[in-house]
């Protein structure tokens, strides 16, 4: 069999590099840190010291980079991403218009966003009026709270 046939630094280095493939399919950087125990343990299994300094070296390398190189990749991977907003995140900020009065007093009032229709709120506390363009400040379940734009 192939594997019979192949030397123990040969070992380590296929061993590593399956690891380091397989981090592509798994998130959280753990067999990316085994994958470097296993190469660091080409080391002593090239100078011909015996499987137990080679399993040595690889849990020492492998719980090294758990420990220093794991914590950094996962927060350069989290800057990596950008926050895209979903959903009703992505409403904050937009300006609509008010198809119905927003009457803090009666809890009542409409807004429109790409033709969808929105309870809303004023989070200033005041009375708006239909057809005032207003900004969504934030939401609460399914409604918007807006203000009134300035205009400048």
């Amino acid at each position: 069999m192939i594997i019979e046939s192949l030397s123990p630094w040969q070992l380590w280095l296929v061993a590593g590099l399956l690891l380091l493939v397989l981090e592509i399919f798994t998130p959280g950087f753990l067999l990316a840190c085994l994958g470097i125990g296993a190469l660091a343990a080409i080391i002593p299994a090239a100078i011909g010291l015996s499987i137990v300094w080679q399993t040595i070296v690889f849990l020492v390398v492998s719980v090294l980079s758990l420990l220093l190189l794991r914590p950094f990749m996962q927060k350069r991977a989290e800057r990596a991403v950008p926050h895209v907003p979903t959903g009703a995140d992505a409403l904050v900020g937009r300006q609509v218009l008010v198809t119905e009065t927003i009457d803090p007093s009666t809890d009542r009032g409409r807004v429109a966003v790409d033709g969808d229709v929105w309870t809303a709120r004023s989070a200033t506390g005041i009375t708006i009026a239909q057809g005032t363009r207003v900004e969504i400040v934030s939401y609460e379940s399914i409604v918007l709270y807006v203000q009134p734009v300035s205009a400048n």
